[in-house]
C-alpha cells in the first residue's frame, strides 16, 4: 500500500497536481509510521517527508525526514544509499541556515542549495564571508564526512562525488578537488544511467514526457512568481530566474515561447537583485538548439 501511494504521488507530480500529490505523500508517511521500524520503513518514510518538503517547503518535513534517515544510518551506518541520503538532509539544513531570512525558501519551495549563495552577493568580500561560512559548517562537514564513507562503500555511484565536487568548488578547496579526482580516475563511477538518459533526450524519445514534465514545473513556476511578487527583493528575483530556466527548457523541447519575455524575466531578476547568476541570462537565447546541455525540468524544486 505505502509503495502504491507513493507511486500515485509521484504520478500527481508529474501531472502538476500539487494538491493530490501531498495527500498520497502524507498517506504513505501515515502507512510507513504503522509499520515496524527497520532500515527499509525508515528510509522510505524518509523520501516520502523530503517529496513533501518539495510540494510544501515546509522545514518541518525536511527536519522529521531527516530524523527518520539518521535512524534508518543508525541501524545500518554502512548502507550507501542511507549515508548519501542522510548526507543530502544534512547538507539541506546547513546551507537552509546559512541563507537564513535572505530568501525565503518556502515561498520558492526550494532546498537551500550552495547553488543559491550566489544570488546574495556580487562583492567579492561578501562572497568570501558565505565561502567561510560554509567550509566552516559543522552539518556541512558532517555530510562531506558521510559522503566520503559512501565512496569508500560504493565508490562506482557518482551522485557523492557530484555533490562533494560542488562543496569542494564552491569553498575553493584545491587540495580536496584534486583528491576527489584521483578518486574518480582510480574508480572510473558507473555512468551508464547518466549516459543512457542522454542519448534518450539527443534521440527525442523522451521529449512528450519531458514536455509534461516541463509543462507542469512551468504551472508552478508561474504560481511562485505571483506570490513572490508580493515578497520582493531576492526571492522575486529567484522566482523570475527560475521562470525564465523553465521557459527555456520548454523552447528546447519545441513549445512556443516568446524570446522577449524570458529577455525581460532576467532583466528584472538583475535589476532586482545584481548578481552572477541572473547576470549570465542575457546571454541566453529561449531559441537554443538541440545541441545544448539537457533542459533542468526539475529547477523549481529540488530532489534528494
Amino acid at each position: 500500500k505505502a509503495q502504491l501511494s507513493s507511486s500515485m504521488a509521484d504520478q500527481a507530480m508529474r501531472d502538476g497536481k500539487d494538491d493530490l500529490a501531498i495527500q498520497h505523500l502524507q498517506r504513505t508517511i501515515d502507512i510507513y509510521a504503522s509499520k515496524t521500524e527497520n532500515e527499509a520503513t525508515l528510509n522510505n518514510s524518509a523520501m516520502a517527508y523530503f517529496s513533501l518538503f518539495q510540494l510544501t517547503g515546509d522545514p518541518t518535513a525536511l527536519d522529521q525526514g531527516t530524523a527518520k534517515v539518521e535512524q534508518a544510518l543508525a541501524i545500518n551506518p554502512s548502507d550507501s544509499i542511507l549515508l548519501i541520503n542522510a548526507a543530502a538532509a544534512i547538507l539541506e539544513g546547513g546551507i537552509r541556515d546559512i541563507i537564513g531570512d535572505k530568501i525565503d525558501l518556502k515561498l520558492l519551495k526550494m532546498s537551500g542549495s550552495i547553488e543559491l549563495l550566489p544570488y546574495l552577493y556580487r562583492e567579492q568580500a561578501i562572497q568570501q564571508s558565505y565561502i567561510e561560512r560554509v567550509h566552516s559548517d559543522p552539518r556541512i562537514e558532517k555530510a562531506c564526512k558521510y559522503l566520503r564513507k559512501a565512496l569508500v562503500l560504493a565508490p562506482k555511484r557518482s551522485d557523492a562525488y557530484d555533490t562533494l565536487a560542488s562543496i569542494y568548488a564552491y569553498t575553493r578547496d584545491d587540495s580536496a578537488l584534486r583528491d576527489l579526482l584521483g578518486r574518480i580516475e582510480e574508480s572510473n563511477p558507473d555512468l551508464s544511467g547518466e549516459i543512457k538518459q542522454m542519448q534518450e533526450y539527443y534521440a527525442g524519445t523522451k521529449d512528450e514526457t519531458l514536455r509534461q514534465s516541463v509543462d507542469s514545473a512551468i504551472l508552478r513556476a508561474e504560481g511562485i512568481l505571483s506570490a513572490a511578487n508580493v515578497e520582493g527583493g531576492v526571492t522575486l528575483a529567484i522566482a523570475k530566474a527560475s521562470l525564465a530556466s523553465q521557459l527555456t527548457s520548454a523552447s528546447v523541447l519545441g513549445r512556443d515561447v516568446s524570446p522577449q519575455r524570458v529577455l525581460d524575466l532576467a532583466e528584472q531578476a538583475y535589476e532586482i537583485a545584481p548578481s552572477v547568476p541572473v547576470e549570465r541570462w542575457p546571454s541566453r537565447s529561449p531559441r537554443t538548439p538541440r545541441c545544448c546541455p539537457k533542459p533542468d525540468v526539475h529547477s523549481a524544486t529540488v530532489t534528494f
